[in-house]
Order: structure tokens, then sequence, then C-alpha cells
């Protein structure tokens, strides 16, 4: 049954991924299989590789990291170079990048809406057709999401209709051209996938690689984390909570380990990995490292030194060279302390930042944070979030919204004699789109 199962996959998948290489450019022939059943279209889904695949572009603009000129010229392509430089234009070389993952993936999930009412609902198969429905939904917004993270500016309510957002592939006719909708419209559409998915998926999935209604409410708090929207972040992240809420203790864990988190862990509530990041990692940014206190645990699971001073990150909870991007516990609560330190709650801010550390200091040396004042405590939980949940692919997005909240960040850069700046709010925030998407689709590019 398993060898039939993969089968399936492999036949629809190759068909899918023929029109999937012209989804925003040519037009593409027919289909040679079309999938036709509940159990084909959950085949596309659990397809890992390409589904569970994160964007790693904005994590290769941010400030977690930094290389050495030798290690600048070493890096595997053009491509990490150009991000980690923030150049205006041609930052994509080619057609390899996750700006066309992510759109196969929009393909696949339009492919199962429209398959879905072919297939009837009945008595028998109501919870997997919703099922299935839910996690096509879930793919779509929160790969729309991940697009936008990277090559859109900053959500501002200000400006955002005047703003250019990401073209919406709702269905999978080639013949409809790709036309850029505004921020508004993007994130009303992400909003919409998303909320929708939450009654359709079920509170426990059979694997965190398949969306799960905490994970869909997981994904909606980020999402309105991005916008500022802190009432609904606050909502989001809590609603999940209620659902799942785990956290590990890291006095349990090894930190003589190379890996010492387990993949799939206990945290986990959706995977995702960021591929194509391997670079980031290997030189961990000195003040990042300084942070960390002597009875942190995170300072001995999340790095290993280097042998030259600096530091590699090892502490990403997949288990692996590449890094999660998925939804977890402990983003979760930083996301609810946060919102409620900035709508003047402290003190229950409070009581899941001490919560959150208690179970990351080494047994019995953690003293719980005390203030009274919202800007103390906002000012803590945002430095835990960026210690807690480095290399997880949120970085960029956060310094976006930062900037948009007056904090003024500006990236630099030193390669050689050279010296590169990215000040705050800079339109290469919005990362140029790939050119030979430019020129198939007949999009507009990013202004500079």
């Amino acid at each position: 049954m398993k060898c039939c199962y993969i089968i399936v996959l492999c036949s629809i998948w190759i068909t899918l991924l023929q029109g999937c290489q012209k989804y925003l450019g040519a037009k593409s022939s027919k289909s040679l299989t079309v999938p036709s059943t509940l159990i084909d279209l959950q085949a596309l889904l659990d397809e890992y590789l390409p589904v569970n695949t994160g964007v790693g572009a904005g994590m290769l603009g941010g400030d977690e990291y930094y290389l050495t000129e030798s290690r600048f010229n070493s890096l595997y392509t053009d491509i990490w170079r150009n991000m980690y430089v923030w150049a205006d234009t041609n930052v994509f070389v080619g057609n390899a990048n996750t700006w066309n993952g992510s759109y196969d993936n929009v393909y696949k999930a339009n492919t199962i809406i429209e398959v879905l009412p072919k297939i009837k609902q009945d008595a028998s198969n109501e919870i997997e057709w919703d099922n299935v429905k839910g996690q096509a939904l879930f793919l779509r917004g929160r790969c729309f999401f991940e697009v936008a993270m990277v090559w859109a500016e900053a959500y501002d309510a200000k400006n955002a209709k005047e703003k250019l957002g990401i073209p919406l592939r709702l269905g999978t006719d080639f013949n409809v051209p790709s036309v850029r909708s505004n921020l508004v419209d993007t994130y009303n559409q992400i909003i919409s996938d998303l909320r929708a998915s939450i009654d359709l998926l079920p509170v426990k999935p059979v694997h965190v690689f398949r969306a799960s209604k905490p994970a869909a409410c997981g994904e909606l708090a980020r999402v309105y984390l991005s916008m500022r929207m802190y009432d609904s972040a606050y909502l989001y992240a809590n609603k999940a909570l209620e659902l799942f809420n785990y956290l590990i203790d890291y006095n349990t864990l090894d930190t003589n380990a190379t890996y010492p988190f387990t993949r799939f862990g206990p945290e986990v509530i959706y995977e995702t990995d960021i591929y194509g990041a391997y670079g980031p990692y290997n030189m961990v940014d000195t003040s990042i490292y300084r942070m960390f206190d002597n009875n942190d645990l995170r300072k001995a699971l999340y790095f290993e030194p280097n042998g030259d001073g600096s530091h590699k990150f090892c502490g990403n909870y997949n288990k692996n060279f590449d890094m999660f991007g998925g939804i977890a516990t402990d983003e979760l609560y930083l996301i609810r302390a946060e919102c409620l330190a900035r709508n003047g709650e402290p003190q229950l801010a409070l009581n899941d930042l001490n919560l959150l550390l208690k179970n990351r200091y080494l047994v019995g040396t953690y003293k719980n944070k005390q203030s009274s004042n919202a800007e103390t405590v906002l000012k803590w939980i945002l430095d835990e979030r960026l210690k807690e949940l480095l290399f997880r692919g949120l970085r960029w997005i956060d310094i976006k919204r930062y900037n948009k909240e007056g904090a003024n960040i500006t990236l630099k850069r030193i390669i050689g004699s050279k010296e590169y700046i990215l000040p705050p709010n800079d339109l290469r925030y919005a990362m140029a789109i790939p050119q030979y998407i430019i020129e198939h689709s007949n999009i507009k590019q990013n202004p500079r």
C-alpha cells in the first residue's frame, strides 16, 4: 500500500511541477495526470520537501550572523552574496529560488481546492474532506505570507492600499495574468485563507508536517504581529496556546550533543524547514552571543565554537543543517507576552516570559523578572524574542515592523574595505523579485 501511495504521489507531482514551473509566466500544456480522490490530494499535501519548505531569503539578509571576507567569497552561490549585502537588483540569479518554490505550493493548493468540489462529501469522508481543504487553505495562506515577508514592504495601515503587495494566484488557469495586488488585499487574502482553515483542521494532526488548528492560529498570530495588529495577534496566540502549550525543560537536554533537539520535538506544532540557509549560522553575531547568561542553557545548547573565537548555531528544532521555520510553542508565548506588554499588561506579560525562561535556565538559577513598567517589560521580551527564535526566519520581518515602530535599526556589513548599509525602512527591505519572473509575467518590480 505504501509503495502504491508513493507511485501515485510521484505521478501527480511530476505533472503538477510541469505546470508550476510556468505558473507566473508562460502557459502550460494540459496535465497528463489529474488528482481525483482524497487519497490523491492528501498525497500532494504530504510531499514534505516542497510543502514544508520555508523561505530563507530574509534570514540571509538579517543581522543574526556575520561573514568574514574569506567566508563571503567562498559562499556557495551569488544569491547568498547578493542577499548578504542587500543588492539593489538581480538578487536571485537563475530560476532556483524560494519565490518559485512558494508559488509551486500555491499552485498545488489551488489544484486541491478546485478538485475537492468534484469529490462528493458524505458521512463516510466528511472529516477527511474538511481536513484536506483546511490543509490546502493553510498552505496557500502560509506561502502568500512568506512571499510577502520577503518581497513586499512592511505592512503599515496608513499607506497599505498604495503599496505593492504580491500576485494572488487563486486558481490554476495559466491564462489569467499575474498582477500584483496592494498590501491590503494581500494580507486580507492571507488572513481569509488561514481563518477559513481553522474550522476545517483537527486539533491534533497525524504528524506535525500536516497543518492543525493550533498551527493555523499560530500562523495567524505571526501574520497579525507582522501587521502590528497586537490585539488580533494576542487573540490567535492565545487560541493556539489553549490548544497546545507544552514547553521543553532545557535541563532535560544533553548540552554536549551535536544536535541537542529531537526532530519534530514536543514544542513543535507545525514543521517547516528553511533549506539553502546553511551559511548564516556559521558565524553568529557576537553581540547576540554575549546576550546569553552563563546559567542560560541556550548558551550551551544553541552554540558551538568555530575555533577562531566565533560561534556557529546548532540549536535548530529540526536536528539537521537546515533551519527550523515552523510554528512552536516558545514563539507563541513570546507573541502573547509582547502583545500584553504593548497593551499595558506588564504583569500578565511577565507571567509568560518568566514561564518560558524558567524552562531555559539551569535549574534553581533563574530569578523571575519583575517590573510594573510596560516599556521595560517589552524590552525584555523583544530581547528574548531575538535570543529564543534565532534563525527561525523571523528576524527580517521583525526588523521591518520594529522600524515602523520607530526603532531606527540600521544594518551594516563590512567586506574588505567596503561598507554596506541598510537604513531603516529602506526600499530594499522588499527584495528584488527574480528578474526572470518579471520578464515572463510582466508584473511590477519592487521600486528602488
